[in-house]
């Protein structure tokens, strides 16, 4: 087994900017990772040591006429150092270097002559656990992790807390500069990405347009397409409330016209009405007078007279109280015009005063990133024949049960068990002293990035 040699270098800021380097790849990988799709297996996975394997067992009772469980048989089952899993009735069986598939055929080939059909019964295995992985080396936390297919060496890096911070704090400082000034670079350009297209949006909906096209300056920005399709979908949202309301006014405006339509007809038929009793009460008045009648039926008419004109005082009232009403209702579609017009407007004023501190944002972080590059390049100047570069390795165990001490790289795939390594070592050192002097050259990577074909990592 390789024994690892704990590497102290008198490494400098060239080494130090190196470091960084190889922090800045690997962020972009990581976080590149998270947005694409993961990479189909190429070939089918092949277990090892210290792999938890659930073990399902079911046989078919034809006198039953259903399938039962093999319960006492079943169960998640760990692979110990040599390769076995023990099952019982079964005994141990070779689980090392085959798939899940296989597996179960060996587990139902020796349970045949246990069947009540004399077949095989069914037997599925899936994988449980993995086996754990084992980072060392130039990390912030070396020690065991958790394994997981198409995992990388530059993913295992990240699980073991991205690669050991510089020690000198002259050099940690132009570095934590030259990261925080990429992140407030990186901040400004995606918010001016965002208020760019919030401009644009908003200035649509000041000229009641439905769409609006992606500002010259940003289009192919990174992820410009879904911020495009948010604020569209937001302006159909907003557009779709301001005409719900539009229409509210409109139809409450409608509703007061038919209203006041109806006031105009009740008030002409009351003005009638009391034309027609006046005249009645006129002429029993003259007949009153003349002694022809008895005055109580000129008191009954003066009474309708009064009832009648109180009515249309009544009815006058409403029309005016009416008329009040379609007017605020013809006022509110103004308002909810101008309203809207108002806020658009104070919005667009905010995202131009947003958006000049984003572009002063941007400005100040190119600058601190010139200014850091430049003093990079000073102090890589000066140590370059101390300058160290980051490499990897992986020892795992072959087939021949030795072990095997691999170059690798950042893109490479590791398997359960496996020692994942990471080291500096002198620009143009011989792949000798990344492969241990194994004699494994480069080329043995590329055969890590296809998933293992059985060899375990380190015991």
């Amino acid at each position: 087994m390789f024994t690892h040699r704990s590497t102290t270098c008198s490494v400098r800021a060239s080494s130090r900017m190196r470091w960084l380097s190889g922090l800045l790849a690997f962020l972009a990988v990581i976080l590149s990772s998270g947005h694409a799709a993961q990479a189909e297996s190429r070939s089918a996975y092949s277990l090892v040591g210290d792999d938890k394997v659930k073990v399902t067992i079911v046989d078919w009772r034809s006198g039953e006429g259903e399938y039962r469980e093999w319960e006492a048989l079943g169960g998640v089952y760990r692979i110990d150092a040599v390769g076995r899993i023990a099952i019982p009735l079964v005994g141990e069986v070779d689980a090392a270097g085959v798939t899940t598939s296989e597996l179960a055929d060996r587990i139902a080939g020796k349970l045949a002559g246990r069947s009540s059909t004399g077949k095989p019964p069914s037997v599925s295995v899936e994988i449980s656990e993995y086996g754990p992985i084992y980072v060392t080396g130039e990390v912030e936390k070396p020690g065991q992790y958790p394994f997981a297919p198409e995992l990388t060496v530059m993913k295992a890096v990240s699980l073991a807390g991205g690669l050991r911070r510089p020690s000198d704090p002259a050099e940690s400082r132009v570095e934590r500069e030259q990261i925080q000034s990429a992140r407030t670079l990186k901040e400004g350009q995606i918010d001016r990405n965002d208020l760019l297209v919030r401009q644009a949006r908003l200035r649509a909906e000041l000229a009641s347009e439905d769409d609006f096209a992606v500002p010259e300056a940003i289009v192919g920005a990174p992820n410009v397409e879904q911020i495009v399709a948010d604020e569209r979908s937001f302006q159909r949202l907003r557009w779709t409330e301001f005409q719900g309301k539009l229409e509210a006014a409109r139809s409450l405006k409608a509703l007061f016209a038919e209203e006041i339509d109806s006031l105009v007809a009740k008030i002409a038929s009351q003005e009638e009405q009391v034309a027609l009793v006046g005249r009645e009460l006129k002429s029993i008045s003259d007949l009153v007078q003349r002694g022809l009648t008895v005055s109580s039926r000129e008191f009954g008419l003066q009474r309708i007279v009064a009832e009648s004109q109180s009515q249309l005082l009544d009815l006058r009232v409403a029309l005016t109280r009416a008329r009040q009403a379609q007017e605020q209702a013809e006022r509110s579609l103004t308002e909810l015009a101008n309203e809207r017009n108002s806020q658009i407007q104070s919005e667009l004023g905010t995202i131009a005063t947003q958006l000049r501190k984003a572009e002063l944002a941007i400005r100040i972080a190119g600058l601190m990133m010139d200014e850091t590059a430049y003093f990079s390049a000073r102090l890589d100047a000066g140590d370059a024949e101390n300058s160290t570069r980051i490499a990897y390795r992986i020892t795992r165990k072959n087939a021949a049960g030795g072990q095997a001490v691999i170059a690798a790289d950042p893109q490479t795939i590791i398997a359960p068990r496996d020692l994942v390594e990471v080291i500096t070592m002198p620009h143009g050192a011989s792949t000798s002293a990344v492969d241990g002097g194994t004699g494994n050259s480069p080329q043995a990577a590329d055969r890590l990035t296809r998933p293992n074909s059985g060899a375990a990592g380190p015991s």
